[in-house]
């Protein structure tokens, strides 16, 4: 066990050396490439009158096509019902969790970092070459906020863990394939690689908390300069949205104003938050967790879905939502119910810890599909019906699982051998 402390300590202090060596590049990266940016102005639709219109965009959830998770409200016997979007119209226990299939989600979160809003379906080259030019700008950000996160150890893990599953192998024949350990071994085995990915989660923590204040600082130069590129920005957060109660943690979904007319194309981003300061809480350091159970063959397995680089989504539609200032509700709703489709989880990989975790590291096929589907599997329209969910006719345009994210070139390299092998 000594051995095991040392290995991880020596990792430790060369990431930390390695991580302040990468930081120094990086920013030297950034102040040399001398990019001339690509300024998207102002979007008016063809249709404004020019006036400006308050928004307020809702978030929710289905797990079906009928049910809308969304927050219970208490009626009030001395008040009229509610036609409010986010109300619904009787008393309902707020869920718990999502039941699809064979998966049940008993935790699922995201932070909400930037809206935009297009009164165009379809982006012009120059849009093209502006988001080409954001994910540029991302994928260093991103690189940068994983260095100040102590995540560059991500390789030092992977080796500490394939120490332990040498570790495991210790005791067996020199010629087993079968990957189970001895009657003596497993357990210490077991409790060692549990013990290595708490050590290692306490140092990526200690790494967040000593940088939190430059973390915070380099999302909000980000944030500042994606305003100042791309106009039709409307919404800056962070918004920790529990896709489970469909409501925000704040009890508020964003507002912002934006010129009147038809928008036929909304565009946001979900990114790592680090304004949390509980760090037991699964967002902590993440820009979105799914967590719950898979019933694979007769067993149940908890699986951990972990994001932390940023994400974007693109919902379209020919029709569109025209807002005025008699009118501006957009609803956006995740339907949940497909997120698992064409996800097979019997060929997971399990940990030591007996968990399935799906994150840049593991199960990267099953992260790429369930990926997919979240951004195919979305809708933006308007609650005409004030029910609190967004019926197929309310529907005014989809998602779209072309647009693009910031991944690591190695996942994407490992991604798409997965997906040709088994093919």
């Amino acid at each position: 066990m000594k051995m095991t402390k040392v290995t991880l300590a020596s990792l430790s202090l060369f990431a930390l050396g390695c991580g302040q060596l990468q930081l120094e590049n990086l920013n030297k990266k950034n102040e040399d490439d001398g990019l001339t940016d690509v300024v998207l102005d102002e979007d008016t639709p063809e249709d404004s009158d020019n006036s400006t219109a308050e928004v307020k965009m809702t978030f929710a959830s289905n797990s079906d096509a009928s049910l809308a998770l969304v927050e219970s409200v208490s009626p009030d016997p001395s008040s009229s019902p509610s036609t409010s979007p986010s109300a619904s119209p009787s008393a309902v226990p707020e869920p718990t969790e999502i039941k699809v299939g064979d998966v049940t989600i008993t935790k699922a979160m995201l932070n909400i970092a930037a809206i935009k809003v297009k009164s165009m379906k379809d982006r012009s080259d120059k849009e093209k070459s502006a988001e080409q030019q954001e994910l540029t700008s991302d994928k260093s950000l991103e690189d940068k906020l994983d260095t100040l996160a102590g995540e560059q150890v991500s390789d030092d893990t992977k080796s500490i863990e394939e120490s332990s599953a040498s570790l495991r192998q210790s005791g067996k024949p020199s010629n087993s394939g079968s990957g189970s350990s001895s009657a003596n071994s497993g357990p210490r085995s077991k409790d060692e690689a549990l013990e290595q990915r708490k050590l290692a989660e306490d140092k990526r923590k200690e790494e967040i908390h000593e940088n939190k204040e430059k973390l915070k600082e380099a999302i909000k130069e980000a944030e500042e300069r994606l305003k100042k590129n791309d106009r039709t920005t409307r919404y800056v957060g962070p918004a920790l949205f529990d896709m489970i109660a469909g409501k925000f943690e704040d009890d508020s979904a964003p507002q912002f104003d934006a010129i009147s007319g038809t928008y036929r194309r909304i565009e946001f981003k979900v990114r790592r938050t680090f304004n949390i300061t509980d760090t037991e809480d699964p967002m902590y350091g993440n820009s979105m967790h799914i967590s719950g159970m898979v019933k694979v063959g007769e067993s149940d397995i908890p699986f951990v879905l972990e994001w932390h680089r940023a994400m974007n989504f693109r919902i379209r539609g020919a029709d569109g939502i025209k807002v005025s200032d008699v009118d501006a509700q957009m609803m956006v709703v995740f339907d949940v119910a497909k997120w698992f489709e064409g996800v097979d989880f019997s060929k997971a990989s399990v940990g030591s810890d007996g968990v399935i975790r799906i994150d840049k590291r593991d199960n990267h096929a099953i992260r790429h599909q369930i990926r997919k589907n979240m951004k195919k599997y979305i809708r933006m329209g308007r609650d005409s019906s004030g029910d609190g969910k967004l019926q197929t006719s309310e529907t005014a345009a989809k998602g779209d699982d072309s647009v693009e994210d910031p991944e690591e070139p190695e996942e994407i390299k490992e991604t798409e051998s997965s997906s040709s092998s088994s093919n």
